[in-house]
């Protein structure tokens, strides 16, 4: 097919090119900065629900799953509490540091979520009827 043995590349072709054409790994270090690699495209935008509610928002996003039901006598898993807790906390609701333990804050912030979506949906409604 081809030939066994190895071929020199042009000095040209290889990043701070040596007399043997073979690359040190500094020559990769300095022949390419960082500030010539492509910026990344920004993340989107999160979606508007037209509420401004945070807490709509965050659940309609579409990145919020839990394993099982988080309140009074749920399974309270810790990772499903701690993103519940950080919905919550974002919104408001809870005024502590979201953590991984059901309590009685937790529990009173998801009944005050839970009002307020239902207000909100409700006036959604009312609005839409008008």
């Amino acid at each position: 097919m081809g030939s066994t043995q190895s071929q020199k590349l042009p000095t040209s072709k290889v990043p701070g090119g040596s007399a043997s054409g073979a690359a040190r790994g500094s020559d990769f270090l300095s022949s390419s900065p960082l500030t010539d690699l492509p910026t990344p495209p920004s993340p989107p935008a999160r979606p508007s629900f037209g509420s401004g509610n945070v807490l709509r928002d965050d659940l309609a996003s579409g990145g919020f799953e839990l394993s099982a039901a988080v309140g009074p006598g749920a399974p309270n898993r810790p990772k499903d509490v701690f993103q519940v807790e950080t919905v919550l906390n974002g919104s408001g609701l809870l005024s502590r540091t979201p953590g991984t333990r059901f309590g009685d804050d937790t529990a009173m912030a998801i009944g005050q979520g839970q009002q307020r979506l239902n207000r909100d949906h409700k006036n959604t409604r009312r609005a839409q009827a008008a």
